[in-house]
C-alpha cells in the first residue's frame, strides 16, 4: 500500500520527500505528549535510581544474583526507551511544529534515520529475551535451588548476555541492509510479522514456565515458600502486563479496521505500563530495594534466592 503523502525516491541515493499532516489539532497533540511526560519522567527517574543501586552503591549484593542481573539488563533496556521515548520519539509524534524542521532531515539518507528505525524495535526484542530468562530463571530456582546456583556460577550470566545482545538483529536485520523511508501513515507489516514470531515464541515459553513454576512453588516448604513466593509474584506480575503488550502487536499484524490508528495508540500506553510495572512491581514486594533506592534505610538484609536462605 503506497502512501499518497509521499513520493519514492529514483534511487538509493535519491532524496525523498514526505509532507507534513495538517490534519491534527497542534494543541490535543501537544497535551497529548505532556500527559505522557508526567509520567515518562518519574519512570525515568526511577530506573536511574535503581541503576544506581543495582550497578554502584549495593552491586555486590545484587548483580552476583542472577534475577538480579536479569532485572538490571531489563532497567537499562527500559532507561534508554524511556529517554528516546521523552526527548524525541514522542516530541516528533506529537509536537506538529516540529514536523517541517525534521522533513529535511529525514529527505536524505543518514545513520541518524537509520537509528531511528532500528533502536525501537532493537530494544523491544532485547526485552522479549530478558523476559524469557527471568521466567526462565524462576522456574529453574523453584525446580532446583541448589542446581540453579551452580548454573548461576558456571558462566550463564555471559550467556545471557550475548543472546540479548545479538538476537535483536533476527528482526532488524532487514532495516539495517534496507533504506528506511519515513512515512505519516500507519505502516510496515512485514516487520511486525517476523517481529510475531518472537512474541509468540516469548508468550509460550512464558505461560509454561509460569505454570511449572506455581505448581512446584506449592509443594515447597512454608519457609523457602515464603522466600520464592516474592519474587515468583514479581515475575508473574510483569509477565501479564507483557503478554497484553503482545496482543497489541498481534492486533497489528492480523486486523486493519476503522479502529487500528486508535489501538495503535494505545499500544504506546501498553508499552508504557509494561516498562513501568517492572520497577514498580519488585518495589513493592522487595523492602529492601525500596530502601535502598528511597534512602530511608541504612541497614540492609541480604536474601539469597538461589539457595532459599536468608
Amino acid at each position: 500500500m503506497d502512501s499518497p503523502d509521499i513520493l519514492k525516491p529514483a534511487s538509493v541515493d535519491a532524496p525523498f520527500f514526505i509532507d507534513c499532516d495538517t490534519n491534527y489539532d497542534s494543541s490535543i497533540e501537544f497535551l497529548k505528549y505532556i500527559c505522557q511526560v508526567i509520567y515518562l519522567v518519574p519512570a525515568l527517574i526511577l530506573h536511574l535510581a535503581l541503576l544506581r543501586v543495582l550497578l554502584y552503591t549495593h552491586r555486590k549484593e545484587y548483580l552476583d544474583n542472577s534475577y538480579f542481573f536479569i532485572f538490571s539488563m531489563d532497567c537499562v533496556v527500559n532507561t534508554i526507551l524511556l529517554l528516546a521515548s521523552t526527548l524525541f520519539d514522542r516530541p516528533i509524534i506529537y509536537i506538529t511544529s516540529l514536523c517541517p524542521t525534521f522533513v529535511n532531515l529525514f529527505s536524505v539518507p543518514s545513520i541518524f534515520l537509520q537509528y531511528l528505525f532500528v533502536q525501537p524495535y532493537y530494544l523491544r526484542v532485547a526485552k522479549l529475551c530478558i523476559q524469557i530468562f527471568a521466567t526462565i530463571n524462576r522456574m529453574t530456582c523453584v525446580l532446583s535451588p541448589l542446581g540453579y546456583s551452580r548454573v548461576s556460577s558456571n558462566g550463564f550470566t555471559p550467556f545471557m548476555v550475548v543472546i540479548v545482545v545479538l538476537s535483536p538483529f533476527t528482526v532488524i536485520w532487514n532495516i539495517l541492509i534496507s533504506r528506511p523511508f519515513a512515512v505519516n501513515i500507519y505502516m510496515g507489516a512485514s516487520l511486525s510479522l517476523f517481529f510475531l514470531i518472537i512474541h509468540f515464541v516469548t508468550i509460550l515459553i512464558t505461560l509454561i514456565s509460569t505454570a511449572i513454576t506455581l505448581t512446584y512453588l506449592c509443594r515447597l516448604s512454608e519457609r523457602i515458600k515464603s522466600i520464592e513466593r516474592t519474587l515468583c509474584s514479581t515475575s508473574i506480575c510483569i509477565s501479564i502486563c507483557f503478554i497484553l503488550n503482545s496482543c497489541f502487536q498481534i492486533y497489528f499484524v492480523f486486523v486493519r479496521d476503522k479502529n487500528f490508528k486508535t489501538v495503535y495508540a494505545f499500544q504506546y500506553i501498553a508499552f508504557d505500563v509494561l516498562i513501568l510495572a517492572t520497577p514498580l512491581i519488585l518495589l513493592i514486594y522487595s523492602k529492601q530495594l525500596r530502601s535502598q533506592v528511597f534512602g530511608f534505610c541504612h541497614k540492609t538484609r541480604v536474601i539469597s534466592v538461589g539457595s532459599g536462605t536468608s
